[in-house]
């Protein structure tokens, strides 16, 4: 067999197995042939062709009437020259529809806040104890006067000023002295403000222009 035929022959087993190996690739549909409207990330700094960033930007309906009809006036324009496609900057992708417990979220609505700002209406009832030391003033002074105003308790009862006839000591009583303390609590800051982020990573959000109408079901 001639060296030709044997490089012809040789061509041929060599592009038998390419074609074999081609038809048994998988098929990745989800990239190639997008839906109109979807919604992909990117990790790159631009948008693919046939793509646009998930910006809020208006775009003309007359150019783009397949996507228009899916999106409407949902996201934003005025429906008569422009749509809006959804704006996903800074922002976070919640599920439509209600969950379990939870409230009814629709399409285009925008919610949510960077931060909280607590006050003291966002506190529970709650109390807390407090120690008090009264201080009763005296000497050690024998007593001068029965009229106990204006004055302080004495070493003693002096001659003839609280009592006539001498009596054994005694335990006075708790409720004999009292005291009464006003305790205003300090609230410092009247408002606080919190962080209500989340950690995040900022990726790249994508519409897709072009491809295939979907089908409802």
């Amino acid at each position: 067999m001639s060296k030709k035929r044997n490089r012809n022959l040789g061509a041929c087993v060599l592009g038998g197995m390419v074609l074999s190996a081609s038809l048994h690739l998988p098929k990745v549909h989800a990239s190639v042939n997008p839906y109109i409207g979807d919604i992909m990330l990117f990790a790159g700094n631009f948008c693919p062709r046939g793509w646009a960033n998930a910006d809020g930007q208006l775009l003309p309906i007359n150019s783009n009437d397949a996507l228009f009809s899916l999106y409407g006036t949902t996201y934003g324009g005025d429906g008569r020259t422009t749509f809006a496609l959804p704006d996903l900057r800074n922002r976070v992708p919640v599920g439509s529809g209600q969950g379990s417990g939870l409230t009814t979220r629709n399409l285009g609505q925008k919610g949510g806040s960077y931060s909280l700002t607590l006050t003291a209406n966002n506190l529970a009832g709650h109390s807390h104890t407090a120690t008090t030391t009264s201080n009763i003033m005296s000497s050690d002074l024998p007593g001068t006067t029965s009229d106990p105003v204006g004055t302080v308790m004495a070493n003693d009862g002096g001659d003839d000023v609280y009592i006539t006839n001498e009596t054994p000591d005694a335990t006075m009583a708790t409720s004999a002295i009292t005291s009464q303390t006003t305790i205003e609590p300090s609230l410092g800051n009247s408002s606080i403000t919190v962080d209500a982020q989340q950690p995040y990573t900022t990726i790249r959000y994508c519409v897709a222009l072009l491809g295939i109408f979907p089908s409802r079901p």
